[in-house]
């Protein structure tokens, strides 16, 4: 992720939430906030136009999104991907 990309964050009001805003901040994308309550057709329409390079959720929403790289936060699988990833 990087500059002129964007990331998706469907996320409710947590400091996961927070921290991953700094994060994406970090890494000079932008971000684009999903509210999980969001219909289904506005969601799909957000994600067609802006074409995030990943999307950043967690389980319990997670299935409610059609996207390509979806990042569940509260996932072990994603927290071990992260750790082994090359910085």
């Amino acid at each position: 992720i990087g500059p002129e990309q964007f990331v998706a964050m469907a996320l409710p009001r947590s400091i996961d939430m927070v921290v991953s805003l700094l994060a994406v901040v970090k890494t000079g994308a932008a971000y684009l906030p999903l509210d999980p309550d969001y219909p289904n057709d506005r969601v799909a329409y957000m994600l067609e136009d802006a074409k995030p390079a990943c999307l950043l959720t967690v389980k319990e929403t997670a299935d409610r999104f059609d996207h390509s790289h979806i990042i569940q936060l509260d996932d072990a699988t994603t927290h071990q991907e992260i750790a082994g990833s090359p910085r």
